[in-house]
Formats: structure tokens, C-alpha cells, sequence
């Protein structure tokens, strides 16, 4: 691809960048959920189920906003530091665990 003044576009696909704006979706459970939360800066996240037919996803809920990125040893440490949890945030450590494969983690602001 040819590229432009502010890179190729290849580059606007392919890597994260702060302020990005992304949709975490899990399926290690075999529902179809995706990350959300209710408001803007609100820290209280639920999982949004994406698979009912009948009742849509609030799609709006579910788009968040790369703030931070932390590389995987500060995830380590985040992870270790954890106590017990519930279900709903076992699902989301897994999603955690998933992006250590991708060598980062991403704070979000939603």
C-alpha cells in the first residue's frame, strides 16, 4: 500500500493506539458477551450478552476507549496481586489472560 503523510493505512488497522476506541467481546464461556458499562467513566463493568436474537445488544455500552497500555509484567503483577473472584470477573481474567498473548494489556475508559 501506498503511504500517506500519517502513515499507511495498513498501520490504522493493524495497531492499537491510546484513545482508540475498541469492542472486547468473550467467547471462553460459549455465550457470545461482550465488555460494557453504564456511562461514561463509570469503573462498574458488566458483561452485555451479543447472541439474543430478540433483544439486541446496546452496542453503545459496549465501546470503550484505550487509555492506558501496560505491558505484560505490569498485567503479571496486577494479576498475582488479586484476590478471590466472582464469576463474572473470572470471565473477565480469562480475557485478561487472552491478551497476554497479544504481549499487552489495555486500560479503558468508558
Amino acid at each position: 500500500m501506498a503511504e500517506t503523510e500519517g502513515g499507511s493505512e495498513q498501520d490504522d488497522v493493524s495497531f492499537l493506539r491510546t484513545e482508540d476506541m475498541v469492542c472486547l467481546s468473550c467467547t471462553a464461556t460459549g455465550e457470545r458477551v461482550c465488555l460494557a458499562a453504564d456511562g461514561f467513566g463509570n469503573r462498574h463493568c458488566f458483561l452485555e450478552n451479543i447472541a439474543d436474537k430478540n433483544i439486541p445488544p446496546d452496542l453503545s455500552q459496549c465501546v470503550c476507549v484505550i487509555e492506558q497500555a501496560l505491558s505484560v509484567r505490569a498485567l503479571q503483577e496486577l494479576v498475582t496481586a488479586a484476590g478471590n473472584e466472582t464469576a463474572q470477573e473470572n470471565v473477565v481474567s480469562k480475557m485478561d489472560q487472552m491478551a497476554l498473548a497479544n504481549h499487552f494489556y489495555f486500560c479503558f475508559k468508558f
